[in-house]
């Protein structure tokens, strides 16, 4: 039953504001009264204006109001604020008290980045590497993250292991990807994705002999900060008895988790947990629920699972027809087990 999950981990900015930064010189901080920020505010201080934002933005001391928080930032990055730049294209990027604007994102995150703010750097590459809100651009790409790096924000490296691991303007190198990685998670305030690919790099070992033990240290500190795949991950080592001692009941849970969090791939393996008892009770209801999420988001494995379930008469009356009809749709989406279910009943993948 052994099953590892090797996914890249493609970064994406999550939704968390840049602290209130220490500004030389200056009586404001995040604690100062809302009233006297304002007044500030009105007479054209910068700063006094970025926490203002920064108190609508996040409810503090006042009611929230994004979309006045939004307006804030824009104004102190105007007033050259570059934390206020990288927070106003943060929100703005998703849609966060105002429809969500890609292009003007990256123009916010290009004005932070140029006036020397690291973190802005870093989100910055993210857009172009994958091409949101502009045109892919590999070399640029690559120069803002190391920019980025030498500028402070070490968990850029994030992304260069990123481009190393598909080939972005480089060749495919893993073992480089995962030195990337090593720095990114071993960075204050290292993403859970970073560690999660850091955990894969000593499952797989990419770069480093392989240590399952090492690996399920890092997927457990992940997963216990939320990321969804290290729990995926860390319940395939469950589930194997690698690196950790065998529990299909720990691994059933660790699949539920991640599958409560969004991924479609435990949310199959919960669905083979219930259909084979492996850890929980038998049920096929609760098998099916499970397969039916992941067929939500159109993971072919589950699809092809559905199509099991009614072959075998699992949960429903056998039903050839229905079956075929699951097998074909897991086919096209490209699932080897669903074209082989398939030519053993005799029928065609279309």
């Amino acid at each position: 039953m052994s099953r590892l999950t090797l996914k890249i981990l493609i970064a994406s900015a999550s939704l968390a504001l840049c602290a209130p930064p220490a500004f030389a010189q200056q009586s404001w901080s995040a604690q100062s009264d809302a009233a006297a920020l304002e007044a500030a505010s009105t007479q054209g201080n910068g700063i006094a204006t970025f926490y203002l934002g920064y108190k609508y933005a996040n409810g503090v001391g006042v009611t929230k109001d994004a979309a006045r928080g939004v307006a804030l930032y824009k104004l102190a990055g105007e007033r050259g604020i570059k934390e206020a730049w990288f927070n106003y294209g943060l929100l703005t990027e998703n849609g966060e008290g105002v429809p969500k604007n890609l292009t003007e994102a990256v123009r916010a995150y290009r004005l932070a980045a140029e006036a020397g703010y690291a973190k802005g750097m870093s989100f910055l590459a993210d857009l172009m590497r994958s091409g949101t809100g502009t045109a892919k651009d590999f070399v640029a790409a690559r120069s803002w993250y190391q920019k980025s790096v030498a500028a402070g924000y070490p968990q850029a490296n994030y992304g260069l292991g990123l481009m190393e691991e598909v080939g972005q303007g480089t060749p495919v190198n893993r073992p480089q990807a995962c030195s990337y990685y090593a720095l990114a998670a071993n960075a204050p305030d290292a993403s859970t994705n970073a560690i999660t690919a850091r955990g894969i790099c000593y499952s797989s070992g990419f770069g480093v002999a392989v240590d399952k033990v090492e690996a399920a240290r890092l997927y457990r500190m992940a997963s216990d900060k939320g990321n969804a795949l290290a729990a995926l991950n860390l319940g395939t080592l469950y589930e194997a008895g690698t690196g950790v001692p065998k529990d299909l009941t720990e691994a059933a849970r660790l699949y539920r988790l991640a599958g409560d969090r969004g991924n479609a791939q435990a949310m199959s393996y919960s669905g083979d947990m219930y259909l084979q008892g492996w850890g929980v009770p038998t049920d096929f209801v609760e098998a099916e629920k499970w397969y039916r999420k992941a067929e939500a988001k159109n993971y072919a494995e589950a699809i092809r699972m559905l199509g099991f379930m009614f072959e075998q008469g699992r949960g429903h009356p056998a039903n050839r027809d229905q079956a075929i009809s699951y097998y074909r749709r897991a086919a096209t989406l490209g699932s080897a087990k669903a074209k082989e279910a398939l030519t053993r009943l005799g029928v065609s993948p279309q």
